[in-house]
C-alpha cells in the first residue's frame, strides 16, 4: 500500500472540463498515446493540444482515469463531469467540495473554495 503525503499540486475543480487535465506528465501511471489530439480553446483564444494520457492518483481511492496532458496549461483540472461519469459523487457548499462514492456514499476526499470561489483538492502521493 503507497504512503500518501501532501505534494501540493492544487488540482482546480472544473465543473466546465471535459476531461481530467494536466500541464504536465508528473504523477502519470498508464502513459499511453491517444489515438486522436485532444483540443482546448482557452478564454484568451489560444489552442492547447494533448496526444497523451495517463492515470494519476490524487489521494487514497480517488485515481483519475484517462488525464490528458496538455502543455501550456496552467495548472491541472480536476473535471467534474468525469468524476460523476466515473461513480464519484461531487458536493459543493461555500466553503468546501465533498468527493462520496456514488455506490457506497463513502467520504474519499475534499477541497477547499478560495478568495477567488474556485475551489480546489491537493493532490496526496
Amino acid at each position: 500500500m503507497k504512503d500518501y503525503v501532501l505534494c501540493g499540486v492544487e488540482w482546480r475543480v472544473d465543473s466546465g472540463a471535459p476531461r481530467h487535465l494536466s500541464p504536465d506528465e508528473s504523477g502519470f501511471e498508464n502513459k499511453r498515446l491517444l489515438p486522436d489530439c485532444f483540443s482546448l480553446r482557452q478564454s484568451d483564444g489560444k489552442i492547447l493540444t494533448g496526444r497523451v494520457a495517463g492515470d494519476v492518483t490524487i489521494c487514497p481511492g480517488l485515481v483519475l482515469k484517462g488525464v490528458v496532458c496538455v502543455p501550456g496549461l496552467e495548472e491541472p483540472l480536476l473535471s467534474v463531469i468525469s468524476l460523476t461519469e466515473g461513480g464519484v459523487t461531487v458536493y459543493f457548499d461555500g466553503e468546501q467540495c465533498i468527493f462520496r462514492d456514488f455506490t457506497t456514499g463513502k467520504f474519499i476526499a475534499s477541497g477547499i473554495r478560495n478568495k477567488q470561489g474556485l475551489y480546489s483538492i491537493e493532490r496526496r502521493i
